[in-house]
């Protein structure tokens, strides 16, 4: 499977599971077993595509190469990735908001190839990100909004900036409104910075829940490269799209909120 073939299977039934028996090469049936063989296949990812950005050749083909790859990464390591719930994202008309929690580096990787089998896109992510060695010449290269996660009130004109100069370009914007990366979904820290954007835009805003505690998070300076639990299934839903018709945002807030609320709670169901 290619990234065009999994975004045209998302356009017309809405999921993908990695099949009972992954094409998995020599390689990686020997290797795969260890934590670094995936590191070492997301490194080159990202040095293959830092070369193409750097270059002036990073466009939107690329992108979902490179975001296509990281999730056949995932699945060559013994990782398994179940993605439904996006046929409501073919009720798009145009750029909309999309609002994720957030829990390991895995979704700001992976995310994007489904994402834009519907929309283009840009992402607000930290600053910090925009310095990263390689991985920051794509981000830039990709329009990504950069925010502190310090001060709240310079984080908001910077979504709302940037995030209104991409929409009128045609793209739509994705947020993870958490402080922090979190395996436990915390309503009270998930801001209305996604709904805010979106009402004043006048663009719908998407909920889409996410589990990608695969990819554990690492201790201090190596919080990036956290060990690997090949126990977790890699999941992601989307909500369906909905405009910002209340006065404030609240009710469509409190929405987002319950979807990504039940449907994790839905997911540890299943697993018991």
């Amino acid at each position: 499977m290619t990234a065009l073939e999994l975004q045209k299977q998302l356009r017309e039934t809405g999921e993908y599971r990695t099949p009972d028996t992954p094409d998995r090469r020599l390689t990686d049936r020997l290797f795969g077993r260890w934590d670094a063989w995936y590191y070492w296949g997301a490194l080159k990812v990202v040095v293959v595509g830092s070369f193409r950005a750097r270059h002036g050749d990073y466009v939107t083909k690329s992108w979902n190469s490179s975001s296509f790859e990281t999730l056949r990464q995932i699945e060559r390591c013994g990782g398994r990735i179940e993605i439904d719930g996006m046929r409501n994202m073919n009720a798009l008309k145009g750029p909309a908001v999309i609002v994720a929690n957030h829990m390991s580096m895995v979704e700001t990787f992976v995310l994007p190839v489904i994402a834009m089998a519907f929309t283009p896109i840009s992402i607000v992510l930290k600053t910090s990100l925009l310095r990263y060695p390689f991985l920051g010449s794509i981000l830039k290269a990709c329009e990504s909004i950069g925010v502190s996660r310090i001060n709240p009130r310079e984080d908001l004109k910077e979504v709302m900036d940037g995030g209104m100069a991409q929409i009128a370009k045609g793209r739509s914007i994705v947020l993870f409104p958490q402080s922090t990366r979190n395996v436990n979904f915390i309503p009270a820290e998930f801001n209305t910075l996604g709904v805010k954007l979106a009402k004043r835009a006048g663009v719908p805003i998407v909920p889409i829940a996410l589990k990608t505690d695969f990819q554990r998070i690492g201790r201090g300076r190596l919080r990036d490269f956290g060990p690997l639990d090949r126990s977790k299934t890699v999941r992601f839903r989307a909500g369906v799209p909905r405009m910002i018709t209340s006065a404030t945002g609240k009710e469509e807030h409190a929405e987002v909120v319950k979807f990504i609320s039940e449907t994790l709670q839905s997911w540890e169901e299943k697993k018991s």
